[in-house]
């Protein structure tokens, strides 16, 4: 029984894995949209703002595209923010039942950021490769939520109560 006790704490060294790399990811993305001239985490476009080529192609205006920039550049932060929330219920040893719906909810709005750039993608025919990027991405958080999803299944299952 200690055997499978150590595999479970090691699963749940993946989750605060997957919360530390969403975390990581959405801020550092977030911040390089809102600090200028000061490029940290993933850069998904050659040079400057990759939504006003897009919303012009799609027919909409440039100015559109600032706002877009400084929106998702937000919207990216508060995902962030709700990782960060869920790594500090991790420090404080919060149960799982108390962070696993924040991770979740986190994965759900990460699902939503990249199906809206892989449909801009799609949309505006840019180049393959950013397509390529997101889906991979849109890829990641499946599996963050397989095994999120799946550590709740393999500890309800294991657990001595039931």
């Amino acid at each position: 029984m200690d055997g499978l006790r150590s595999y479970m704490v090691r699963l749940g060294s993946l989750e605060l894995a997957t919360v530390i790399f969403w975390m990581l990811f959405w801020l550092a993305n977030g911040l390089a949209k809102l600090i200028p001239g000061v490029h940290i985490g993933v850069k998904f476009a050659e040079k400057g703002n990759p939504f006003g080529g897009a919303l012009d192609k799609m027919g909409w205006g440039t100015g559109l595209g600032e706002f877009a920039y400084y929106f998702t550049g937000v919207f990216e932060l508060i995902v962030g923010i709700i990782f960060l929330w869920t790594l500090i219920q991790f420090i404080m040893r919060s149960g799982t039942a108390a962070r696993r719906p924040w991770i979740l909810f986190g994965l759900f709005l990460s699902a939503i950021i990249f199906a809206v750039f892989t449909f801009q993608n799609v949309v505006t025919a840019s180049r393959p490769t950013p397509l390529i990027w997101h889906v991979t991405y849109f890829a990641i958080v499946g599996v963050s939520w397989l095994v999120i999803v799946g550590q709740g299944y393999w500890a309800s299952a294991t657990s001595e109560d039931g």
